[in-house]
């Protein structure tokens, strides 16, 4: 580390388990960013990172994923600063040109599938974050789906959306 700095290096590393890493690594983080961990976690960040107890439970009682109104992913950041321990209940956002890239769901990803291959992805994902600006479709989709008789719903939106753009294309 001490070499690293005089460098301008820094060193990252990432898992999905805290365990994953030896407690002497643990002792020499500096910052640790949080988007779940499980209880048996709690004594490590508690006693190795002086995280308050009632803050870890709260976190491990927030919904996991993206909040349903779009508003970002909540992120636990804990930050070795001179003073000490700074851990704050964070939300990570991302816009909405992101949110599509992302999205994995079967029904988005068909709807930006089907647009990508008549428009592109830049365009179609451009008319999806305009059109969507929470990063999905599929409750439009599901609707759809279950007013109508058509098999085809998804190719139906993207052709409207097109539609829609007129000479915006």
């Amino acid at each position: 580390e001490r070499e690293q700095r005089k460098f301008a290096i820094r060193t990252v590393l990432s898992t999905q388990y805290l365990r994953d890493y030896p407690e002497s690594v643990l002792k020499s983080a500096n910052t640790l960013w949080l988007l779940r961990y499980k209880p048996e976690d709690i004594p490590v960040l508690r006693d190795n990172f002086n995280v308050p107890e009632f803050m870890l439970k709260r976190f491990l009682k927030m919904p996991e994923g993206p909040a349903p109104d779009g508003s970002g992913v909540p992120v636990l950041g804990v930050f070795r600063v001179k003073s000490g321990t700074l851990a704050r209940i964070l939300k990570f956002t991302v816009g909405p040109l992101e949110l599509w890239a992302l999205n994995s769901s079967p029904k988005d990803s068909a709807l930006r599938k089907t647009l990508t291959n008549k428009l592109g992805s830049v365009r179609a994902r451009k008319i999806l974050a305009e059109n969507f600006p929470r990063g999905s479709a599929t409750s439009l989709i599901e609707h759809r789906a279950g007013q109508h008789n058509s098999d085809n719903v998804i190719e139906e939106l993207a052709s409207e959306l097109i539609r829609k753009q007129g000479y915006n294309l």
